[in-house]
């Protein structure tokens, strides 16, 4: 092992920065609705299962001998190249459905903090510029600006923790709808959606199955660990159903989290708090995603080696998820959900379990049959369940709506 090998910490620390963003400003007004007891339940349900995927494309990513391989390879290698069919039209959805989510998420978090909601359209044009410059103007840049916001992430996020937490009332985490569950899970999934980094962390680990292994494990449950505390947080501060500032009103209106905790706790702290950590989130998780898709459709059209200089791709990159945010600018909750309950679970969690399913049996083993054959029916419940939702054919609401309506008659 060469001594400038990455730790099993740094790696660690790199997958759960991966799959960190933008959906832990989703993630406690969803998953709230249904209760803490539910919600925490859900969350780690899903890490086990998204876990259970990373384990898979690293182990076929070994397997293969790969070193410089990316997971279109793995799913060719793994499935046979039908599989093509079916990762470009994911990739597609995933990323620009998860710009299309930041960028509406951006506008909404600066039009209500910063209190201009009548120039939200602007502020939406800021975002997206001084974002997608971000990434047009070069890598190394993109990794500086990256830093510094990482930065104001951590930092920011410790903070709202301790001035929320303060807040928490123990009265508002007994609240329980298990029925409403199945309808945050594709949000519980992207804030587990890491899987792209895995070639990367298996090269940067020399490929090394127990150290591999180890940077999923810590890496994942670190952000088990955050997601789980941020939405103890939220749910414990934020009222049900009552009004501007509430888990419901926000949950109608596709808010960010930050925007109804500082609408309900009246703190200028927590604001100012709240404005750093849900900028830094969506900006250091929209260069991620736009510098991915940009090296995406690159590949796609045969237009490598350009870089940030290919115009085309530019366009291609940022224009379509600029444009239907212009047309539609409340997607932020509904664009998540899609991405998860669909992309997400398409591409990082079927068919890695398919790529399980078919080694099992060319192994003829059983057990591993069996297991695989289970991952793939609770990926293929979760797709019908978005497909269900999506197309009207399954309403599943919140519970709390008739609570409202008893409590306050």
């Amino acid at each position: 092992m060469a001594s400038d090998s990455p730790s099993v910490c740094s790696a660690a620390l790199f997958i759960s920065g991966a799959s960190l963003g933008a959906g832990l400003l989703a993630l406690p007004i969803q998953t709230g609705l249904s209760g803490l007891v539910p919600a925490l339940s859900g969350l780690v349900f899903i890490w086990g299962l998204m876990f259970c995927s990373g384990l898979i494309l690293a182990e076929t990513f070994i397997n293969n001998g790969q070193s410089s391989a990316g997971l279109f390879s793995l799913y060719e290698q793994g499935l046979g190249r039908w599989s093509r069919w079916v990762v470009t039209p994911g990739f597609l959805l995933v990323f620009y459905g998860i710009l299309v989510a930041y960028l509406s998420g951006g506008a909404t978090v600066l039009a209500y903090l910063l209190h201009l909601p009548q120039e939200k359209l602007l502020l939406l044009l800021l975002f997206f510029f001084l974002s997608s410059a971000t990434v047009l103007i070069g890598l190394h840049f993109v990794h500086r600006a990256n830093g510094l916001f990482m930065f104001l992430l951590i930092g920011s996020f410790v903070a709202m923790l301790v001035l929320v937490g303060a807040k928490v009332e123990s009265k508002n985490l007994v609240y329980q709808d298990w029925k409403f569950l199945p309808s945050a899970l594709p949000i519980i999934v992207c804030s587990f959606a890491y899987q792209n980094v895995i070639p990367s962390i298996c090269i940067s680990l020399n490929n090394d199955r127990g150290r591999i292994r180890r940077a999923l494990f810590f890496g994942t449950l670190l952000s088990l660990v955050i997601n789980g505390l941020w939405i103890i947080a939220v749910i414990g501060v934020l009222p049900l159903a009552d009004g501007t500032g509430s888990l419901l009103t926000a949950f109608r209106q596709n808010q960010p989290a930050t925007v109804p905790l500082a609408l309900n706790l009246h703190s200028e702290d927590i604001r100012f708090c709240g404005l750093l950590f849900s900028m830094a989130a969506l900006f250091t998780s929209y260069v991620a995603v736009g510098e991915g898709l940009r090296n995406f459709l690159a590949d796609l059209l045969g237009r490598q080696g350009k870089g940030s200089r290919d115009w085309l791709v530019a366009a291609l990159t940022f224009i379509p998820p600029l444009a239907v945010t212009l047309v539609y600018p409340q997607l932020f909750l509904k664009m998540l959900n899609i991405v998860g309950g669909l992309g997400v679970v398409l591409l990082f969690g079927l068919l890695p379990a398919l790529v399980f399913f078919r080694q099992a049996l060319r192994e003829k083993q059983q057990v591993r049959q069996l297991a695989a054959l289970f991952l793939c029916l609770i990926f293929i419940a979760l797709i019908v369940l978005e497909c269900g939702q999506e197309f009207g054919l399954l309403q599943v609401h919140p519970q709390v709506e008739y609570w409202h309506g008893r409590l306050h008659p």
